[in-house]
């Protein structure tokens, strides 16, 4: 059954794109001192680079600790670099899966075999989990916890990508190790059970190796490592968010000109007042970019699946609330010739058993 909400439109036209300019905005862009990695010229051919957290194929240098207010400071950004393994799709639109939230009981039995059956639409089509896959109260965080997730979405037929979620992370009863277990078991996820993709993938390394980055066609995907729930330590909330606002404005300066669509993926609802800092260093930041961005969280509650266009008043500015706890993923479709997108998560997956084919926007 379509879940579609009444009222809620399946396409949202986000603001026309301008050209894309150099960046003059009043906000300063963070400078980079590693290399944006080109496979065609810098590396040669060969297998894939393996990198461990920390670690880069280029160079890495140590920079001082973030401090707020909540100016994107500037820092080191460092690059891994992966073999490209299948031509890049010519077509106009860029298409993806998103979900999130803990599956239980027969959810949970049925999940390995779904996650087998999603569509690789286009050659490229990947899967982002927005985090809270895991339940303090339910596994404590253990170790099990995090190599039973493994388990499940090494299934899926696409390529999975996670940022953190509180559930997995700060809300645990040792939030320490509840993050050394993330790092050992689903940092680089994306990369260990599929082929290596067609982009290049940067993490913010050493400080911050959880948030990634890379280009799609024109659309520009930046993870950040943004949780609600406690907040243990005061400082440290101010260094990460303020971290994720330089990996953003880095990652943004650096491809700027090769897409106009930026696509931000997270946990954290931007009503959540723990983040308020964040996200009102974020707006101002978008509104002086020219692309459009699009951000993506794990519902609040019992929020449902929707778009939010022109959110908080800012024109370029869409959020993509996906629904956790519930199959199928939210299929996103964006054609970067128009801006334009299409998002579904109710009934494009029951329509792909029935007809074998995902020949139609959602």
């Amino acid at each position: 059954q379509d879940q579609h909400l009444p009222g809620t439109p399946t396409e949202a036209p986000l603001a026309t794109s301008t050209p894309s300019i150099p960046y003059t905005g009043g906000t300063s862009a963070p400078t980079a001192t590693g290399v944006e990695s080109d496979p065609t010229t810098k590396y040669p051919a060969g297998p894939p680079l393996e990198t461990s957290v920390g670690e880069s194929p280029t160079e890495s240098s140590s920079s001082p600790p973030i401090e707020p207010p909540f100016e994107p400071p500037t820092q080191d950004i460092v690059t891994e670099t992966m073999k490209p393994t299948t031509a890049i799709p010519s077509v106009s639109q860029v298409n993806f899966f998103a979900m999130g939230g803990r599956f239980d009981g027969e959810g949970l039995e049925a999940l390995p075999g779904q996650l087998q059956t999603l569509p690789n639409i286009d050659g490229n089509t990947i899967l982002f989990h927005l985090g809270d896959w895991n339940s303090p109260y339910a596994t404590s965080c253990v170790e099990e916890s995090y190599s039973s997730n493994v388990e499940v979405y090494r299934q899926s037929s696409i390529p999975v990508y996670f940022v953190p979620g509180d559930n997995e992370y700060n809300d645990c009863p040792n939030p320490d190790q509840a993050l050394s277990f993330w790092y050992d078991y689903i940092l680089g996820f994306e990369t260990k059970y599929w082929p290596s993709p067609t982009w290049n993938i940067s993490r913010q390394t050493p400080d911050f190796p959880e948030n990634f980055a890379f280009l799609q066609g024109k659309v520009l995907f930046v993870g950040i490592n943004l949780v609600g729930g406690i907040v243990h330590d005061q400082n440290e909330w101010s260094v990460r968010q303020s971290a994720n606002l330089a990996w953003i404005n880095d990652r943004v300066s650096t491809f700027r000109g090769r897409f106009n669509t930026v696509v931000v993926v997270a946990h954290a609802d931007p009503d959540i007042d723990i983040n308020d800092n964040f996200f009102g260093s974020f707006y101002t930041m978008v509104q002086e970019y020219n692309e459009n961005v699009i951000f993506m969280h794990r519902n609040l509650g019992i929020d449902t699946w929707k778009a939010l266009p022109g959110y908080n008043g800012i024109s370029n500015l869409d959020i993509l609330v996906v629904e956790g706890s519930l199959w199928p993923p939210m299929w996103v479709q964006i054609d970067t010739l128009t801006g334009n997108y299409t998002i579904d998560q109710g009934s494009w997956y029951q329509d792909f058993l029935a007809t074998g084919q995902v020949t139609s926007p959602p």
